[in-house]
């Protein structure tokens, strides 16, 4: 199938199986042999994908129709590269999970720590979510999964500047050093653009 006769015709099954293949994916790259079950629902009108846990058992929720309604005027690959990010972003939080209550965490203990004290704000919207030290690890694995193995910038995976500045910051910590085509001018002026045109 060309790459035009793929516009517009990514379907759930395509959908679900790249949410199989990531959450498989990542398993194997994070050492667990246990992955998260996997439930299609209805989520509220700010979510796509929900990670939650409940002492040993984790679950990711994910809702189609609603990735669809916000990602469906994208072509094929660009739908793929996002619900796989996402999935990853939501399989950062089962890692954090995981390394919270490990014996033996793969994470340097001030970053277990950060994670341990995290406070949980629930309201996706606001500006404190986004930076919540677990939120704002995620943020950045999605972002960063994407630009990895999809080879695209994903910019849906960031709020706005200050969003980009926190990522960055938390990237340095982590790698020692900044990433230019992750964090320069050409995204900066991407996303200063994207608040023009909402203001």
């Amino acid at each position: 199938m060309s790459k035009k006769d793929r516009y517009g015709k990514f379907k759930k099954k395509d959908y679900v199986r790249m949410i199989e293949n990531t959450v498989w994916f990542l398993c194997r790259k994070f050492g667990y042999k246990t992955k998260p079950y996997l439930f299609e629902t209805k989520l509220r009108d700010d979510a796509i994908m929900v990670y939650t846990h409940r002492g040993k058992h984790s679950a990711i929720f994910y809702d189609y129709m609603r990735f669809k309604d916000l990602f469906g005027h994208f072509d094929y690959e660009t739908q793929e590269a996002y619900v796989s990010a996402i999935t990853a972003h939501e399989m950062r939080h089962y890692y954090q999970h995981r390394q919270i209550w490990a014996k033996k965490p793969k994470e340097k203990d001030s970053v277990i720590e950060r994670w341990r004290k995290d406070e949980m704000i629930e309201d996706d919207e606001s500006v404190e979510y986004v930076l919540q030290p677990m939120e704002l690890d995620a943020f950045l694995y999605e972002y960063c999964f994407g630009a990895q193995y999809f080879d695209a910038i994903l910019i849906k995976s960031v709020r706005d500047e200050a969003h980009l500045d926190a990522m960055e910051k938390l990237y340095v910590e982590y790698f020692g050093e900044t990433d230019e085509s992750l964090f320069g001018e050409e995204i900066r002026a991407i996303l200063r653009k994207r608040k023009t045109r909402s203001a």
